[in-house]
């Protein structure tokens, strides 16, 4: 996994997934859900169920404690494994600042995210 800690949520059987700090955010708050160590192909039915369940659980989070109703969800692959990151977006009041937000988010995407260091994730 890319981040420091991560916290196992589900596991049954081979189904287990987990929420992770990525450690190359591409933008602040956001998390990555991941089955570790298994390639996208490898996903099982249940893990792509699991992982839809656990993304709308943060969301449901964030709504509920006020830090944000607009996000992106990615799907990111490597050499080792496939993880989806969701993205928080700040509030804001016209397009042109969600605009800004989602070309900050563009230009990581294609250039890479910033580093976090490891005080920081913990």
């Amino acid at each position: 996994m890319s981040g420091v800690s991560a916290y196992t949520v589900l596991s049954s059987n081979d189904n287990l997934l987990a929420l992770d700090v990525p450690a190359r955010q591409l933008k602040s708050g956001s998390l990555i859900v991941t089955a570790p160590g298994k390639k996208f192909s490898q996903w099982t039915v249940e893990n792509h169920i699991d992982s839809y369940t656990m993304l709308q659980q943060v969301i449901g989070l964030w709504n509920k404690t006020n830090f944000t109703d607009q996000y992106s969800i990615l799907g990111k692959m490597d050499s080792s494994d496939f993880k989806w990151e969701i993205i928080p977006y700040q509030k804001c009041r016209t397009i042109f600042g969600r605009i800004i937000q989602q070309l900050q988010v563009l230009w990581r995407v294609v250039f890479g995210g910033f580093h976090v260091d490891e005080i920081s994730l913990k």
